[in-house]
Formats: structure tokens, sequence, C-alpha cells
């Protein structure tokens, strides 16, 4: 995430806590990270006229976000800043997380894991002290990556937890050649 981002995700941050939207502002940010590429695109255009432009954003937006979400788009935009639009929301997102004391764990596996081994996941994660501090609410982002033959890689809090069956291969690979403990 860049300088900017952050500015303008605390900014963003700011003033949803101060109009009291923040959860409102989080649910409409993801989905207005493709409507800001085609923006982006078409209103950065010099051959589009400011009506036009004018025109593109309000059928973007009215009725379909908050005041707060639209305006801070609309000022991205202005200032020429919407291509930081999405690295703007991850960082709103990791605010909001820390505000409301909940973790979001990306969680990379072969097949889509059942409830009683991502509940096992997320007490040892507690235990081990791999989650951010204060994290009471955490939630898994599973993400099915076949080239993981077992085990998984986890990411939070700007860590990665490396428990692949590759990874622990490549490890005892390693032990054998240079005669170390694993």
């Amino acid at each position: 995430m860049t300088r900017i981002s952050e500015i303008y995700a605390q900014a963003l941050f700011d003033a949803a806590a101060g109009l009291g939207c923040i959860e409102a502002v989080a649910e409409e940010l993801p989905e207005m990270e493709k409507p800001a590429l085609i923006c982006e695109s078409r209103l950065s255009d010099p051959r589009v006229s400011p009506r036009d432009k004018a025109a593109l954003l309000d059928e973007l937006l009215r009725g379909k976000v908050s005041p707060v979400t639209a305006e801070f788009f609309t000022l991205m935009l202005r200032r020429g800043c919407l291509r930081y639009f999405p690295a703007a929301a991850a960082g709103f997102k990791v605010l909001c997380d820390g505000y409301f004391r909940r973790a979001t764990v990306k969680l990379r596996v072969p097949f889509e894991p059942d409830p009683e081994t991502l509940e096992r996941l997320k007490n040892r994660f507690k235990e081990d002290g791999l989650l951010p501090e204060g994290a009471e609410d955490i939630s898994f982002a599973v993400i099915e990556d076949k080239e993981i033959i077992g085990g998984f890689i986890a990411y939070c809090d700007g860590r990665q937890i490396d428990a692949s069956l590759k990874t622990l291969l490549a490890k005892i690979r390693r032990a054998e050649r240079y005669g170390t403990r694993l």
C-alpha cells in the first residue's frame, strides 16, 4: 500500500466514523473497485466532456452507495487518484478490522476445509499469537489453490504462515542434504 492510499483510507475512515457509517462504507467499497477502473479509463479521457463525466459518475453512484462513499469516490476522481482506490479500500478494511477488533485470515488450501478444521486453525492461531493483538472476531477468506498439495498457507496481519506440504518436503530435502535437523 502506498502512502497516498494510506492517507485516503484514513481520511475515509475518519469521515465514516464521524458520521457513524463505518459498516455501510465497508460493505460498499469492494463493490466500487470495478466502477473505479471503468471511471479511471473513461473519466480521465480528455475527449469526454465534463457533463458526460458527471452523468457517468451520477449513473454509477446514485442510490447505490452512501453519500460518504460517493463523495470519497468523487474526490479521488477529481484529484486523479482513482488508481489508488483498490489500495485505499484495502487500507480502509484494515482500519475497520482494528476498530471492530476482528481479523481476517486469507487461507490458501487445496480444497474447501470443513468448519471443524477452521475452528481448530482459529484456536491454534490464537494460541500461537499469530493474530493481531486484541482480535476477537476471526474470519477466514478461503482461496482454493490446486498447486498446494496438502496443508495450507495463511496470511494475516502482514505475516505469512506456510504449513504446506510442498514447503515441508523442501525443508526435509535441505535437512538431508546439509545434515541438519528440522
